[in-house]
């Protein structure tokens, strides 16, 4: 049992002796947090929990930062280019400008991957193989969160000419309908060189490892005759896809001017799936759900099928790899998306997209995983979050619950708790309050015979109205 514990808006400083051995008595075996490994708080916030005995993955931003939107111009977005024109190319690798329109800088294989280049591979996973040594609760580096997706989303949506590189994991070979292929993982690629670079480090080598979510798609009247249905590939790209992931293989780069001939097996030791609700909940398209009906029963067979076609080509040599399932904790529930985008106080809810699973919805996702021979849990996640903390006049921006609110107060706290805190709506901008849970699936009366909930308290009869209004608003969540 793993979860993710820092967020956006959770600081090291927050995350205190107290909540790591809470972790523990709740059966937590380990925890997993994002940070670079440079902060002066991060080598701290490692010391507290290897003195917690709690095993820790990190979602290392110095990693993150070849593929993520928010990292500095010397180090995003870069990717091997055009393989074509072969290792000893001048311009092998590029780095995209932030439009995805144009290169921005060209780099030899040689100088991306050990150089005085700033943007050099080796010295960079040097830096954090420093930065972690000596703690003994490291378990891996979770970097590539949902990236096989969309690098494959980047290329199916085909509107910008460099994005389709990004994540650099995938080969550009395409099927003859113009598809990523997802059949080989590129090995002098920057996911390949990191991931080698990180398992083979002669101080501290940690291994490295992913996070798929499902390619799937569930045609128009496959599920419900007026549901639109989605379209995120299928469940043959996803077994091609992890296949791929499992012959992975590494290229050395040139050494003066030669290229080695050896290249040498590169897979995972493990990987994470991860898959939202299985049920659709959606006062557009239904007004009322039936336990066990015909959609019901659909969707729970949708799901099981994505993680057979994971479960059963995650294999090395014969023998199965170990594959962990994030189960998700968390939902919209506040922020101007709740309302369509406009300042308009009904309630626009995509269901499908981003509701909270119920604890009976968690549990089943839970055990089905199991079932299917995951090996391990890993819910996500602990702490509450605005989606874009630093965007928050943002039509589409929105607040997500999770197991624990912003400040890492348990929904169901005594009030005296969390009265003074930010949960506090006085406290906090009325667009990023939490909304009505009988508001939104799957709360809302006639939506989820799973769950339902009491009705909200009188004012007229009830002399501490305001705590249990207040009490009544946060215990769904």
């Amino acid at each position: 049992m793993v979860v993710r514990m820092r967020g956006p808006q959770v600081g090291y400083d927050d995350m205190k002796l107290p909540l790591l051995a809470a972790l523990t008595w709740k059966y937590f075996d380990a925890t997993n947090f994002h940070g670079m490994s440079t902060d002066g708080k991060f080598g701290g916030f490692l010391s507290r929990c290897d003195s917690a005995h709690i095993h820790y993955s990190l979602c290392a931003a110095d990693i993150q930062q070849y593929h993520k939107e928010w990292a500095d111009t010397t180090h995003r977005y870069w990717f091997r280019h055009a393989p074509s024109m072969g290792l000893l190319s001048d311009s092998c690798f590029a780095r995209s400008d932030s439009t995805s329109q144009s290169i921005a800088n060209y780099a030899s294989a040689e100088e991306m991957f050990d150089s005085d280049e700033e943007f050099a591979l080796k010295p960079e996973m040097r830096t954090l193989a420093d930065n972690t040594y000596d703690h003994p609760y490291l378990w891996f580096f979770e970097v590539y969160d949902e990236a096989v997706n969309r690098q494959w989303g980047n290329v199916a949506d085909d509107t910008l000419p460099l994005n389709d590189y990004v994540p650099n994991m995938y080969t550009q070979d395409t099927t003859a309908s113009g598809e990523l292929s997802m059949e080989e993982i590129e090995p002098a690629g920057i996911f390949s060189w990191q991931k080698w670079l990180a398992e083979h480090d002669t101080l501290n080598a940690v291994p490295m490892t992913l996070n798929f979510a499902f390619f799937h798609s569930i045609d128009p009247g496959q599920f419900d005759p007026d549901w639109p249905g989605v379209n995120y590939g299928d469940f043959g790209i996803l077994g091609r896809a992890v296949r791929a992931l499992m012959q992975a293989r590494y290229q050395p780069p040139p050494q003066g001017g030669v290229i080695p001939d050896t290249t040498f097996a590169n897979p995972p030791e493990f990987f994470c799936i991860d898959y939202y609700p299985f049920r659709y909940v959606d006062s557009e398209y239904e007004e009322t759900t039936t336990m066990c009906d015909t959609n019901w029963v659909f969707l729970i067979e949708h799901c099981e099928e994505g993680m057979d076609s994971t479960m059963m080509n995650a294999v090395v040599d014969g023998e199965p790899v170990p594959v962990y399932f994030y189960a998700q904790t968390i939902g919209a529930a506040a922020g101007p998306k709740m309302h369509g985008c406009s300042s308009s106080p009904q309630i626009d809810y995509n269901s499908y997209l981003y509701r909270n699973p119920t604890p009976q919805e968690f549990r089943m996702l839970c055990n089905l995983a199991l079932l299917h021979q995951a090996k391990g849990i890993f819910p996500y996640s602990l702490c509450s979050y605005i989606e874009r903390p630093n965007q928050l006049d943002s039509t589409w921006n929105y607040g997500c619950t999770a197991l624990l609110d912003r400040q890492l107060i348990s929904f169901d706290a005594p009030y005296e708790e969390w009265v003074y805190t930010g949960r506090w709506p006085e406290h906090d901008t009325y667009d990023y309050s939490y909304v009505r849970p009988d508001s939104i699936p799957p709360w809302m009366d006639g939506f989820d015979p799973l769950y339902e909930i009491d009705a909200p308290p009188d004012p007229a009869v009830d002399p501490k109205y305001n705590e249990r209004w207040y009490e009544w608003l946060f215990e769904p969540y």
